[in-house]
């Protein structure tokens, strides 16, 4: 999948319910809260504004991973390239 259909997917979910706080403690965040988040640290900037190449990685970056989490949202793990990125992830994070 190209980089434009999955910015174009990204564009295409619903955004959930705005919150004014996460849960507390007890609770744990969804895949909803997991998208929001990722969209927050894209507009945050990760402190590079004053840096255009780090800043334009940066957002390059988090792009990925919200395409990702959009992706994973609507097709489950079973996509390929979903389930790659899974496998990653959870063989490189599986002590952590």
């Amino acid at each position: 999948m190209s980089e434009s259909e999955n910015q174009n997917e990204a564009n295409d979910v619903e955004k959930p319910e705005e919150k004014s706080a996460p849960c507390s403690s007890h609770c744990y965040a969804t895949l909803d809260d997991a998208i929001v988040l990722a969209r927050g640290c894209f507009d945050y900037g990760g402190g590079y504004r004053g840096q255009p190449e780090l800043f334009e990685a940066y957002h390059h970056g988090i792009q990925t991973v919200i395409n990702v989490l959009v992706s994973a949202k609507k097709r489950g793990v079973s996509d390929t390239q979903i389930n790659a990125v899974f496998a990653m992830g959870s063989s490189v994070y599986k002590d952590a």
